[in-house]
């Protein structure tokens, strides 16, 4: 889900959408099997999802 997709959320479901994917990308990079396209791709898409929640007003920094 990228892009446009991420757009059509509302609120609730964008912020819980990036903590699923948050939660995700820690578990991917505590597992050494892993393969680093994934993790990168995890890291691109919570990206997007930041820059979609800051152009909200709901990014709080951490």
């Amino acid at each position: 889900m990228t892009g446009s997709s991420v757009e059509n959320l509302d609120d609730e479901e964008l912020l819980m959408y990036y903590e699923t994917t948050k939660k995700l990308l820690e578990s991917r990079l505590k597992d050494e099997a892993c393969q680093n396209g994934k993790i990168g791709i995890l890291q691109q898409k919570l990206e997007y999802i930041e820059d979609e929640l800051k152009s909200r007003s709901l990014w709080e920094a951490e």
